[in-house]
């Protein structure tokens, strides 16, 4: 009985330990963010990793959306929709 309460309390120290950690990693993210918003907020000609991925994940799904196969297949939707409420 006696080292199932060591155990028990072990385990509580570990949580809380872990849960600390967590906090201040998630504390020191939030500071670096909040840093990095501000110096970039007083530069407007600046080009971050932010705006240069956004640009790409828009050329590429932009690029996806035209796909010939994908039209012939969203169209095959759209038509058996149809069907589906007549």
């Amino acid at each position: 009985m006696h080292s199932n309460n060591w155990f028990i309390e072990a385990l509580d120290w570990m949580s809380c330990f872990l849960r600390l950690v967590v906090q201040l990693v998630v504390t020191i993210c939030l500071q670096l963010v909040l840093q990095s918003l501000v110096s970039n907020a007083c530069d407007w000609t600046s080009h971050d990793w932010v705006d240069q991925t956004m640009s790409y994940q828009l050329i590429q799904t932009t690029s996806f959306a035209m796909h010939p196969r994908l039209i012939e297949y969203t169209s095959l939707l759209l038509r058996l929709d149809e069907q589906a409420t007549c």
